[in-house]
């Protein structure tokens, strides 16, 4: 079967053209190699661009596939770690910050630090840091190293806060010489020295690794807990109350409240999370109340426990202290 494409008629034509001219006559011998060689000459460079041309096209060619192949390698490699913002918040007294080429500098207020810097705060010094979600505040006389997937408390004080935050976040992890302390939604300091290392954890809970024991503490009946590592690693664990004196420091290391045109329950909510204690109503109808209540007036020179009573005083909400560390709130009935 003939697969060939049909004629046409342009084809017919052409054939009798063809036909009409009759066979071509040879060209002389001289002239054919004449015009051979100017053909070869006019070719060359058609050829060579097209050599060009091609080589170009597979050079680009190639080109293409190794992008391809590298943003494809690129895009199976897991996305490198990244450590947390770290913002200095709050700044009391004199402090100093080591950068990570040891120059030293003061620091100020809203300046970001740089993992592999050091924290060195004063005699009266106290530091606030927003390392993450973590509210860190760091006492007098502390050295913090900051490593970008821990802190090392290296002497002093350090708090360590995630009250509100409700994501999920990597744990923060806190080295000192006697071991390696993580927390689990938690309110707890951590102060070390040559001789031991003493956690203290009043909500939520901490894991504390000695290398040769893990630990867990967590506060029980409205007292925090405690575990103190001696040098020999062995680890002890005691009750304490979840404020007064032994955490009365943190407070000069956060922000005051804004009182003026605040509303009674955000001002509740910031001193239950300043001083760690649970907020509970006694009604809905007093939750309500706070939820509307806008207050008024300054509190500058009070801590968020002792600011409570004066300002519930100008409103019809009072407050009392109960046990396991409950900060109760209630409509004021005296008439």
């Amino acid at each position: 079967m003939d697969r060939r494409d049909p004629a046409t008629p342009e084809d017919d034509n052409i054939a009798r053209l063809l036909r009409a001219a009759g066979p071509r006559k040879q060209l002389p011998p001289d002239m054919q190699q004449r015009w051979e060689q100017q053909f070869r000459a006019e070719l060359k460079p058609v050829l060579e661009r097209r050599g060009h041309s091609r080589r170009n096209w597979i050079m680009g060619l190639c080109a293409s596939l190794a992008v391809v192949a590298v943003t494809i390698v690129l895009l199976q490699r897991p996305s490198p770690a990244v450590g947390p913002q770290i913002l200095v918040s709050h700044i009391n007294g004199d402090s100093q910050l080591l950068q990570p080429d040891a120059a030293a500098q003061k620091m100020v207020t809203g300046q970001q630090l740089e993992v592999g810097s050091t924290v060195n705060t004063g005699a009266d010094g106290i530091v606030a840091l927003k390392y993450g979600h973590y509210d860190l505040r760091i006492n007098c006389d502390t050295r913090l190293l900051i490593e970008e997937d821990q802190l090392v408390l290296q002497s002093g004080e350090l708090y360590a806060s995630d009250y509100g935050f409700n994501g999920t976040a990597p744990q923060l992890s806190i080295r000192t010489a006697h071991g390696v302390i993580r927390d689990i939604g938690t309110q707890f300091t951590v102060v070390t020295s040559a001789d031991s290392t003493v956690t203290t954890v009043r909500r939520g809970a901490v894991i504390l690794d000695t290398g040769q024991q893990e630990l867990r503490a967590d506060p029980k009946h409205g007292y925090a807990s405690r575990l103190i590592v001696d040098g020999t690693l062995q680890v002890r664990e005691e009750q304490v109350a979840s404020s007064g004196a032994d955490w009365d420091w943190i407070y000069f290391g956060g922000t005051n409240f804004t009182l003026e045109g605040s509303i009674a329950y955000d001002f509740l909510q910031w001193s239950v999370g300043e001083s760690g204690q649970q907020l509970e109503f006694a009604s809905p109808g007093a939750e309500t109340l706070a939820r509307t209540t806008r207050l008024h007036g300054d509190i500058s020179g009070l801590n968020p426990e002792q600011a409570v009573l004066p300002v519930l005083a100008s409103t019809d909400l009072t407050a009392e202290h109960l046990a396991d560390n409950i900060l109760r709130i209630s409509i004021n009935r005296t008439p």
